[in-house]
């Protein structure tokens, strides 16, 4: 079983391209993380290159965090990698929402 750490806010970013994106979005979770504090951890690959938690961590760097806790998933190849960031980012936009819960 694999253990979530709290480690330094040094992790490589994958997409640089996405960056300025997800930058912006980032602010939305500002709040969250402020006040509901880390719930779901920033899984990374055995590079410390993020796999899902992109936003997330983007957020916790502009609160200054100096650590955030993450997930080593050391056991995904690269086509593992990329399947679960496409279940990740296409999980919310297909699922349906009931917003009386």
């Amino acid at each position: 079983m694999k253990t979530i750490q709290m480690l330094r806010c040094r992790i490589s970013f994958p997409m640089p391209e996405m960056h300025a994106k997800i930058k912006s979005i980032s602010k939305k979770w500002q709040p969250a993380l402020k006040s509901l504090a880390w719930k779901q951890p920033i899984v990374v690959d055995k590079n410390n290159v993020i796999v899902v938690g992109h936003t997330r961590y983007e957020a916790a760097q502009s609160l200054h965090q100096t650590e955030v806790p993450v997930l080593i998933a050391d056991d995904l190849n690269e086509q593992q990698i990329k399947a679960y960031r496409l279940m990740d980012n296409r999980s919310a936009q297909d699922a349906e929402w009931d917003i009386a819960c």
